[in-house]
């Protein structure tokens, strides 16, 4: 959503599946960013189609979106950047111990898509937050369904583990 934009993200959301909807033919691997609606121009900024991974669709060709079952999440990026936690050096200067960014953040805006994989890691370990969320949700007794909470990711330097 534009920074400037008040507009109830409900409204926001209507607004661009109409607008999905009527022109049909989008190509998901590269955002919206230009629309013929005034609404969309003023309140939006982009649209990004994001896929499961079991869809299948790599290429670059405009798919119909007509009889899809979309869902929309409106947001805003917050443009400040990272607060530096630091660790007092006792005589010398502080150290930096940390980065700590207030999601979602300009910073990563796209990371997550540009990420490729031969395997269905991005959508296994989607799952397995999600269902980390539910348990703790509905205060599942860790003594009655155990399960490690802990992900290591390991693998050669580059291979995108941090950005995951």
């Amino acid at each position: 959503q534009q920074d400037a934009s008040s507009m109830v993200p409900a409204i926001v959301e209507k607004a661009v599946d109409a607008y999905i909807r009527k022109n049909r033919f989008f190509c998901p691997l590269f955002p919206i960013t230009e629309f013929k609606d005034p609404f969309l121009e003023e309140h939006v900024i982009s649209v990004k189609i994001c896929l499961d991974d079991e869809t299948g669709i790599k290429s670059a060709e405009k798919q119909d979106w007509l009889n899809c079952n979309l869902s929309y999440r409106v947001f805003k990026t917050n443009k400040i950047g990272p607060e530096t936690e630091e660790i007092d050096g006792g005589e010398e200067e502080p150290v930096a111990a940390a980065s700590h960014w207030i999601l979602p953040s300009q910073d990563f805006q796209g990371m997550w898509e540009n990420l490729m994989y031969d395997t269905n890691v991005k959508n296994d370990l989607l799952r397995f937050v999600e269902t980390m969320l539910v348990l703790a949700d509905k205060q599942v007794d860790p003594n009655v369904i155990s399960c490690n909470r802990v992900v290591l990711l390991h693998g050669p330097p580059g291979t995108g583990k941090t950005s995951l």
